[in-house]
């Protein structure tokens, strides 16, 4: 297979998207930033189109095919938000450029360093929120950034610093890895975040159980399966509890007195909402724009990704994006033996836990969505490549 390698240079612009799009995520008062989109969706279609020509293979088509059906249905959709697709078509470009290059040990360097600084801003956001404004939601240091953003962006950038600590810094030191460990659980306990700490779960249940997920291709594919169904399962039943679970006003009582927050937070009125509108178009949903606050008096989203897919662009929809995610974890097997593959794989895993209590794979979260999907492409490539150095 052709590598397509990345230059310190090229790698650097990358880190300054990164950082830019943690900025404009974490900052709301710069501004949305439409024009510079513009200019980055320009240079990511060409090296979009470069790469199709310079790595074709049949991997790629196999990704290309269930998004493509995802992005004609917004397209076919798309009512009066053409910035919609704009943004869906970059975040997938930048996946796919991502996923598609070499990924070297400077290259990781230099994201690493990019990522210090994110973090020492993340750090500052938590730490103002915890002393001056606790019990909140919102933090505004900065501006208005939600707590569980804030730790999930923790909790998801620091893949960048932990695979260069573990695979590619010089005289590794468990020290390292363990201040970095710590500096996450710390920004996710202050967050108070539990969205976060169920997808830290998933990170370390898949990458501790990976032998046993990874024994046949069957109990492989069955597992990506399984969490999709957990997560609808749960998505189905927590707008009901109270009706289904037996003294469930006692438990969310006792819940409250040892943790300080009720087993519900809200999504079960916005999951409800979301449900009774999608029964009413349920196979192509209300357009691409679509969001919950244009049906109902909240200012909130679904808290909810494949809620929100199923808003927007119906089951056809969600099954397409759900078949594209699946089509990325497929390519895990391939390398499944390479300890950058399983820990990668073991943040994939999170990252689509976290998608059922949160929307930031799509457009609710533009800037942190481009970011994720940078990361997820990156993780792709290394199952591309075995000895990526």
């Amino acid at each position: 297979m052709n590598r397509v390698s990345l230059d310190k240079f090229f790698t650097t612009l990358i880190g300054i998207l990164i950082l830019y799009f943690s900025l404009i995520e974490l900052t709301p008062v710069l501004g949305t930033g439409f024009i510079y989109t513009m200019f980055i969706s320009t240079i990511a279609i060409i090296i979009f189109i470069y790469l199709l020509i310079a790595r074709f293979d049949i991997s790629n088509v196999k990704l290309l095919i269930p998004i493509a059906l995802y992005l004609i249905l917004f397209l076919l959709n798309l009512n009066d938000s053409p910035e919609v697709l704009l943004f869906q078509l970059l975040a997938f470009i930048l996946f796919f450029v991502c996923s598609n290059l070499y990924w070297r040990a400077p290259n990781l360097k230099i994201l690493h360093f990019f990522n210090i600084f994110v973090f020492i801003v993340l750090i500052g956001e938590v730490l103002f929120h915890f002393v001056v404004q606790p019990g909140t939601t919102e933090i505004n240091l900065l501006g208005i950034a939600n707590v569980n953003r804030v730790a999930m962006m923790s909790l998801t950038m620091s893949y960048f610093s932990i695979m260069y600590t573990i695979f590619y810094k010089k005289n590794f030191k468990k020290s390292s890895l363990i201040i970095w460990c710590s500096l996450v659980l710390l920004i996710v306990l202050l967050s108070g975040s539990r969205t976060a700490l169920i997808s830290i779960v998933a990170i370390l249940v898949t990458i501790f159980y990976w032998k046993k997920i990874t024994a046949s291709k069957l109990r492989f594919n069955m597992y990506f399966i399984s969490v999709i169904l957990i997560i609808g399962l749960i998505t189905y039943i927590v707008p009901y509890a109270s009706d289904i679970i037996p003294n469930f006003e006692r438990l969310n009582m006792i819940a409250f007195d040892i943790t300080g927050k009720e087993l519900y937070s809200g999504r079960e009125v916005l999951w409800k909402s979301a449900f009774e509108l999608i029964s009413r178009q349920p196979l192509f949903g209300y357009g691409a724009g679509a969001e919950l606050k244009d049906f109902t008096n909240t200012t909130l989203t679904t808290h909810n990704l494949f809620l929100q897919i199923l808003l927007q662009v119906g089951f056809i929809g969600l099954i397409s994006f759900i078949s594209f995610l699946l089509f990325i974890w497929q390519s895990f097997w391939k390398n499944k033996n390479n300890k950058k593959v399983i820990i990668s794989a073991g943040y994939l895993m999170g990252i689509i836990v976290y998608q059922g209590f949160e929307v930031t794979l799509v457009l609710s979260s533009v800037w942190f969505s481009f970011i994720l999907w940078i990361i997820i492409g990156i993780m792709t490539s290394f199952t591309k490549y075995e000895d990526q150095t």
